[in-house]
């Protein structure tokens, strides 16, 4: 399952840029990750098949996030405006 954390900027530095290794530290961060948020799941629709029906559009509109209605190109395998992990939809 991939989630989505928040961790403080300060904790981050702390735990990979400084090599410093405190227990508070790591507790605040196991829970960040049980806090976290799974990853949402979405599609990439087609709006040449769907919402625009035999027109051509230009390569980075032709597929829409079914999460935010970001639009992205078929092989992305995330959404680059929500984080979703993506499919494409036939």
């Amino acid at each position: 399952m991939q989630i989505v954390i928040e961790i403080d900027d300060n904790l981050y530095t702390r735990l990979f840029d400084n090599g410093v290794e405190y227990a508070s530290d790591m507790r605040r961060a196991c829970v960040a990750i049980r806090n976290g948020t799974p990853l949402p799941k979405g599609r990439w629709i087609n709006l040449e098949k769907t919402k625009y029906k035999g027109q051509v559009l230009p390569f980075w509109g032709r597929y829409e996030c079914s999460e935010c209605g970001g639009h992205g190109q078929e092989d992305f395998k995330h959404c680059p405006n929500c984080g979703a992990q993506m499919e494409v939809e036939e």
